[in-house]
């Protein structure tokens, strides 16, 4: 049978062959004989002949019938030469060639309202257009030719371009407007009983509803495809039914069944030796074998395909393959293998222009370079993989890089980007699998099932536009229910903050005219009362400002938490392994051991820290301490916070100072104002300035005869000089509101004058502020 098969096929191939040298023969002798207008018409009727001999003959003759239109001013038989090149340019794969030729043939047409063939003009340019994934442009051009395919009426034609249609939309992740397109020509080519392109179309549902994970209509449409294609004996077709069957139970996670419907496809391939398809069998095969971790089959069938595609020049599915070898090498942990792969992988889908692949490998290289701790390389490729991705829009690919990025930002610590780009993630993750899945494959459904019957069509039409109506109706009803009964709240709302206002001023009242009694009765006690009030409101306003301290610190705090964690954890890990590899002796247990206590005891330190300063401390309680070390404790709270803002914190603090008398706790809440209020100088300076710039605090102790001082210092903003005699007011501050409430350094004085200290600011607009903290040395035992 399969004999018989190819000699029936070298038969015809033989006879077509032997039709088309008659041709070109009788054609080549007329050219000799012919006037100059006929001529013209001989050489492109040459050029087409050769169009399935040799593109470059197509071309050339294409080029003198061309010449030969100009020369005599033949504008109609100059588009279509124009045409017969574009054509040679489009099968040797020179699209830009090609797309100019076939724009000059449009403009021309169009100009010279030569409208014949223009549909065909439209619809070439949409192709190109496509395969440079310029889709809304390719779109445009389709849409142009589908309405003069349908003006002519020519109904075959109409399916073709309406395929192309759906499958640009299927492109750009637009999943319900494919699926029209596609039911479209799947009614027409139904109508027309041509078999072979309607298998096609219902193998293209098949994958529209698979994309949307409706696996059950999925398999029916692939199903549905396969007995047409059966019927028809058509062996290629056959072989990329079960290639999609193949996919189908890869998406349902089926290896096994993925398995042997790819190898039933490649077979038949391989009897036909048609490598353009047995490169992707190959491809798919490896795949399947990836899956199932069975890393070395994979890659045997994977090189086997990349040889096919270099002897083809096929650069798109190189790219490919190329791309699946090195996520192999990932599995494997041979990362040097695997960015070589991943590197020749996007080379050649950058000279094919490969938009989607160049998106797809530039990510693959970002995240291989994470593995690799490599954080500048992998945010490179990143960065420019999603400027890519964001020019095709494609959703799918955009999801992955959010992750991507969530990963890469939780790596370096930036924990507030990383959840920013995971909310992205989960956001497309769910317009993808929630949206198109429910609502858009119900839609789809109905469609296709309805338009077999065009009288139950118009029924449900109607009755769909009665229950529209309906909805309407009570949509109206409800939201005017709604309405005023939201306008019935207000204004009981107003009636109850009138009465309760005039209530509350009524209490007012009272309260002032007893309380004024109370003062004439017992003046002396009511003014010690009050500024027991006045006491305990300063008191509350201090705590406030620590616990505001205390929430600035959370980062850093929980950076400095989280290293020694991590280490903890690599330390089990590491004894994990050698225990199961046998190779733990006493005295590495020993190690890993004291290292894992060792890191404890930091966070220990660290929490009794917090532990203590975040207690409440009174005034009252006044001891001798060091201020060196107060200042310490301070900075070692919000150091990793200052250095992940990128701000240079220099100290040189003066060795064996005498010990202050005051409270530790209270004058490290003194530091950590100044630090914030620096720190807030330095980043609106940075924001405001477009030279380099270095965000610098410092911080200076030293003793001057009987005194000691600390100088803090800051290159930011600065103060203007009429604003320095307000900023130790209560609540006087030129921050916007969230950035401050502006009793930061009216406690500082607070605290100081409490410690017999004194606090003095000099400024600069411009340049920086540096602020001075004075203490008497007073000899006290301790």
């Amino acid at each position: 049978m399969k004999k018989n098969y190819f000699v029936i096929l070298f038969l015809g191939i033989t006879t077509l062959l032997i039709s088309q040298n008659s041709k070109i023969d009788s054609l080549q002798s007329l050219l000799i004989t012919s006037s100059k207008p006929k001529k013209i018409e001989v050489l492109n009727e040459l050029s087409k002949s050769y169009r399935k001999i040799s593109l470059e003959k197509t071309v050339d003759f294409g080029q003198q019938a061309l010449t030969l239109s100009q020369i005599t001013g033949n504008k109609k038989m100059a588009i279509i030469s124009k045409y017969n090149i574009a054509v040679g340019y489009y099968y040797q794969k020179k699209y830009d060639d090609a797309l100019k030729m076939f724009m000059q043939c449009s403009l021309e047409a169009e100009n010279t309202k030569f409208y014949k063939g223009l549909q065909d003009y439209y619809f070439n340019i949409g192709l190109i257009l496509k395969k440079r994934q310029e889709y809304e442009e390719a779109l445009a051009y389709f849409q142009k030719a589908l309405q003069m395919r349908e003006k002519i009426g020519d109904k075959s034609k109409i399916a073709i371009v309406m395929h192309s249609i759906g499958v640009t939309h299927w492109y750009m992740a637009e999943l319900k407007i494919a699926s029209e397109y596609f039911l479209k020509e799947i009614e027409i080519f139904r109508e027309l009983n041509d078999k072979k392109n309607l298998a096609a179309g219902l193998n293209n549902l098949g994958n529209i509803y698979i994309k949307l994970g409706n696996y059950e209509k999925s398999l029916n449409y692939y199903l549905a495809s396969l007995r047409i294609k059966e019927e028809l004996q058509d062996k290629i077709e056959i072989a990329i039914a079960l290639t999609g069957l193949g996919n189908f139970f890869w998406k349902r996670e089926n290896d096994d069944s993925a398995l042997k419907y790819h190898l039933q496809a490649l077979e038949i391939y391989k009897t036909l030796n048609e490598k353009k398809y047995l490169s992707t069998a190959y491809n798919s095969i490896g795949l399947a074998y990836a899956l199932k971790e069975d890393y070395g089959k994979s890659l045997e069938y994977y090189f086997n395909g990349l040889q096919i595609t270099r002897e083809i020049n096929d650069d798109f599915n190189t790219g490919i393959i190329l791309n699946n070898i090195a996520s192999v090498y990932v599995n494997e942990k041979k990362y040097s293998e695997a960015l070589d792969y991943f590197l020749k992988s996007l080379k050649i889908k950058k000279t094919s222009e490969n938009k989607a692949g160049i998106a797809e490998t530039s990510k693959n290289i970002g995240s291989l370079y994470l593995q690799m701790k490599d954080y500048q390389n992998a945010f490179d490729y990143l960065s420019k993989g999603f400027d890519v991705a964001k020019q095709i829009d494609d959703i799918d690919i955009l999801k992955d890089y959010y992750q991507s990025f969530s990963d890469y930002y939780t790596a370096i610590g930036n924990i507030d980007k990383a959840f920013d780009n995971y909310k992205k993630y989960v956001a497309l993750e769910d317009s993808i699998f929630s949206l198109e899945s429910n609502k858009q494959i119900t839609e789809m459904r109905t469609k296709y099932e309805t338009e077999k019957k065009e009288k139950e069509i118009d029924i449900l039409t109607k009755n769909a536009e009665i229950q529209k109506l309906k909805l309407r109706k009570n949509k109206i009803i409800i939201f005017s229910f709604i309405f005023g009964f939201i306008v019935i709240l207000i204004l009981a709302y107003i009636i109850y903050r009138a009465y309760r206002r005039e209530k509350i001023e009524i209490k007012k009242r009272k309260i002032a005219e007893r309380k004024l009694n109370n003062l004439n009765q017992n003046l002396e006690k009511r003014v010690k009362e009050e500024v027991q009030i006045r006491r305990e409101q300063e008191y509350k306003a201090f705590e406030q400002s620590r616990l505001a301290a205390l929430g600035e610190l959370a980062a850093g705090i929980a950076h400095e938490i989280n290293q020694p964690l991590h280490s903890i954890a690599f330390a089990i890990d590491n004894m994990s392994m050698a225990i199961e590899e046998d190779d733990a002796d006493k005295e590495y247990l020993q190690k890993k051991t004291k290292d894992i206590f060792s890191d404890i005891d930091r966070m220990k330190r660290i929490i009794d820290h917090i532990r203590t300063f975040s207690r409440k401390q009174t005034g009252e309680k006044k001891e001798l301490f060091n201020i060196n070390q107060s200042i310490k404790n301070a900075v070692n709270m919000i150091q990793e916070q200052y250095s992940g803002h990128r701000i240079h914190l220099e100290m040189n603090l003066a060795e064996n100072l005498p010990k202050i008398l005051g409270n530790l706790y209270r004058f490290e809440q003194v530091v950590l104002i100044l630090l914030s209020n620096g720190k807030d100088a330095v980043e609106e300076k940075a924001l405001n300035t477009s030279v380099n710039y270095e965000k610098k605090l410092s911080v200076r102790t030293f003793q001057e005869g009987k005194n000691i001082f600390m100088e803090f210092e800051d290159n930011g903003i600065g103060i203007p000089d009429k604003n320095l005699d307000k900023i130790f007011n209560p609540f006087y501050t030129t921050k916007k509101p969230q950035h401050g409430t502006g009793l930061g350094l009216s406690i500082a004085f607070g605290i100081i004058g409490e410690m017999e200290g004194k606090i003095e600011v000099e400024s600069e607009v411009g340049i920086g502020t540096k602020v001075s903290i004075k203490f008497r040395n007073k000899p006290l035992k301790e």
